[in-house]
């Protein structure tokens, strides 16, 4: 059974030394002489939404991301932190968890982050081939990875994930194969595995339309994905959701799990996004803006964040539709029938019967009995063609 009473923290930190080709995130490169400001505007922003959360959640998970969080300083991770376990409840056991370049991370920096309370690391690997960074615009080596993790070993933090991209233009099986291989060399308990987006107006589409790279091959990508799900399998890996696999179930990320549950969390900084209490709500984008709001705007509970905009309050019919779309993703846990039924009083197969009966007819879906009670999930075709099964949910 779900807690519904856990509130997870993401901390948006937006600096990037350079900035990847395939990347469309909220980041910015050249602003390393905002970090103190920026830092300062969060702690701010920590403190001031408080003020508007309800008594009763407590912080089970935070996590940093970006972006480049380890261009941070170690203080400035303890500063924001303290400012969390200052105004909110964080209990314990959190999962603290952070983002980070693979570029030779040394080990007294992260031995500083884990006294801190960092325990979860995510590496950015995407390939072990030189030749595929090259093309995704990373700086780092696989043998920067290989120290990186050696020093986060030394420093006490064992619990770490590897993110790997496939799809990439000139990727082979074999290469892929050889990536994959590498990465369960550094013996991770966690893996993210994605396939390459290509997004309008990154450096990697301009080289694309300009033909200096092939178009990554969409049924070669869907090959790749398929060997990841054989040969993680055969290594030990379980498939947990539609791009994760984690050693077993203690090593799975709690706070992406928040997300997948659409369960509640707060943003901080710049472009971050909430959702708490049937409401939504998006901070100021760029860098200077977001500082500039949190200086700035009044206390108003109607915004609850200092930096909130776009407030979007989400009735029962969106919160159902929105929780099946994310839940789907879970490929082992899927939708809990009856934590579907506690938090709307309905059961999912109330609301969708018409959808959850045609994807079950083209065996995208099934129902299987765990712990005693009945969830539907995708079934292994189904995570071949998750998007057909996610759209279903979603209703004018």
């Amino acid at each position: 059974m779900q807690s519904s009473n856990l509130l997870s923290i993401y901390i948006h930190i937006p600096f990037c030394r350079t900035r990847c080709g395939y990347c469309d995130f909220n980041t910015y490169t050249g602003y390393d002489y905002l970090k103190d400001a920026y830092v300062n505007a969060m702690i701010e922003e920590i403190a001031r939404t408080s003020a508007n959360i309800d008594a009763g959640f407590l912080v089970h998970t935070i996590y940093f991301g970006g972006g480049t969080p380890n261009l941070l300083t170690p203080g400035q991770f303890e500063d924001i932190l303290n400012s969390i376990r200052k105004n909110y409840p964080v209990v314990s056991e959190a999962e603290i968890s952070t983002e980070a370049n693979p570029t030779c991370l040394p080990g007294e920096y992260l031995s500083a982050l884990r006294d801190f309370g960092i325990n979860r690391l995510s590496f950015g690997m995407q390939s072990a081939s030189a030749k595929e960074l090259k093309i995704l615009g990373r700086m780092h080596t696989f043998e920067d990875l290989k120290i990186s993790v050696e020093n986060a070993r030394n420093a006490g933090i064992s619990n770490f994930n590897l993110d790997l991209i496939f799809g990439i233009s000139y990727q082979t099986l074999l290469s892929f194969e050889d990536s994959m291989k590498s990465a369960l060399g550094l013996s991770p308990n966690h893996l993210s595995l994605y396939a390459l987006s290509i997004e309008d107006s990154t450096p990697l589409a301009i080289k694309i339309a300009n033909k200096q790279l092939t178009e990554p091959d969409e049924d070669l990508a869907a090959d790749m994905y398929i060997l990841a799900m054989e040969y993680l399998e055969k290594n030990g890996f379980s498939q947990y959701e539609i791009s994760n696999w984690s050693l077993d179930e203690q090593s799975q990320c709690l706070h992406n799990l928040q997300y997948w549950r659409n369960l509640d969390y707060l943003g901080f900084g710049a472009g971050a996004h909430s959702h708490y209490n049937q409401l939504r709500w998006e901070n100021h984008k760029t860098i200077t803006d977001y500082i500039g709001s949190v200086s700035q705007r009044p206390q108003n509970r109607d915004c609850f964040s200092p930096a909130g905009t776009n407030l979007i309050s989400l009735n029962t019919n969106d919160e159902m539709s929105e929780t099946m779309m994310m839940g789907m993703r879970l490929t082992t846990e899927g939708i809990n029938a009856e934590d579907f039924v506690e938090r709307f009083g309905v059961r999912p197969d109330d609301v969708y019967s018409k959808e959850i009966t045609k994807m079950y007819s083209q065996g995208l879906v099934e129902w299987v009995e765990l712990e005693g009670c009945k969830h539907l999930r995708l079934t292994h075709r189904g995570r071949l063609l998750g998007n057909q099964v996610f759209m279903q949910f979603i209703r004018d």
